[in-house]
């Protein structure tokens, strides 16, 4: 039976009797820190036009500021200021940068601050919060990422799913995700429209997944370690934080609209070249219990009382979490 036909007649229900009633908006999802945004705070932003754009002519001159660049942009870092700033390139020459001087706008979208935006520049520049760390794609340590706490996965996670919801997709590439060794944080940057150029759209789960899992690729021999391992335990990172937001009081992050991503990523995974899980019987058994949990979570958002059904299926998912993905046996 198809999924679609199992959970669209329950996200209806759900829709008719929760979300009229109710304040039914996902979108208020707590993306970033409430005072990343509120630049009045920050002394650099204080200033006039003429004198910002002063800091940022002396910065770009300067070698040691180059952050780094990709097809649309150049970034450079802001010296003793906690942004950097993004120069666009001439479409018709990309060796050229357009230029960035003009007036500056605070009038800031969400789509501006989903990119860490923080102020606007001429022709499609901005002012952007730096985000301290090295790129994933650069980090040497890499088999790391995947021992780290699930509340950084959760976080990380919802960053993405929250752009998402707002019209902006998460760029999936290694390079795209900054690992800060001190906090032990990662935060996706590069997000674009449906309507960009370079659309291609993937779903959260699976955009987090590629770029996590792609980057361990380019490493040289001397960096060696077990992808099959690593991508399998990132797998399991992300359904643990899926499971988790599925506890019997909680509001999902990702919309019921939106769950049949969870089944499509599970299909992903099996139908990849050499995948581990293909013809697997606990991966079958897995699929068939993220089904349940998600008919089970809408009844439940629906008013419902399923709790001791919900929790059940939490349980069995989890184990079977611990022995497809981590390799452990309860």
């Amino acid at each position: 039976m198809s999924v679609n036909l199992l959970i669209n007649p329950l996200v209806k229900r759900y829709n008719s009797t929760f979300c009229s009633k109710r304040n039914c908006s996902f979108s208020s999802l707590p993306q970033l820190d409430n005072d990343r945004f509120e630049s009045s705070k920050k002394p650099l932003l204080n200033k006039g036009d003429k004198e910002i754009l002063d800091v940022l002519s002396d910065s770009i001159s300067k070698k040691e500021n180059f952050i780094g660049e990709g097809n649309e942009a150049v970034v450079y870092r802001l010296k003793d200021e906690p942004y950097c700033v993004r120069i666009m390139k001439n479409p018709q020459n990309k060796k050229e940068l357009l230029d960035y001087k003009g007036k500056i706008s605070f009038d800031l979208t969400e789509d501006d601050k989903i990119n860490h935006n923080v102020a606007k520049l001429a022709n499609g520049c901005s002012i952007q919060r730096l985000i301290e760390g090295v790129s994933l794609f650069d980090f040497d340590n890499y088999e790391i990422i995947a021992d780290l706490p699930l509340d950084i996965y959760k976080k990380l996670l919802r960053q993405i799913v929250y752009a998402n919801q707002n019209g902006m997709f998460f760029d999936g590439v290694t390079k795209n995700l900054i690992y800060n060794p001190k906090d032990k944080t990662i935060t996706a940057i590069d997000f674009y429209k449906e309507d960009d150029e370079f659309y291609f759209y993937q779903s959260p789960l699976r955009a987090l997944y590629s770029s996590l899992t792609l980057g361990q690729l380019t490493g040289d021999a001397d960096n060696v370690f077990d992808s099959a391992s690593f991508n399998k335990k990132i797998a399991g990172k992300i359904f643990s934080v899926i499971v988790d937001d599925f506890k019997s009081g909680n509001t999902p992050f990702i919309k019921p609209s939106n769950f049949d991503d969870i089944s499509k990523f599970l299909s992903y995974l099996s139908n990849m070249p050499d995948s581990p899980y293909k013809n697997s019987q606990s991966f079958t058994m897995f699929k068939r219990t993220m089904l349940n949990l998600q008919c089970l979570k809408i009844k439940e958002l629906a008013g419902e009382d399923v709790v001791s059904e919900l929790n059940g299926q939490i349980k069995v998912a989890n184990a079977l979490i611990n022995q497809i993905f981590f390799g452990k046996k309860d």
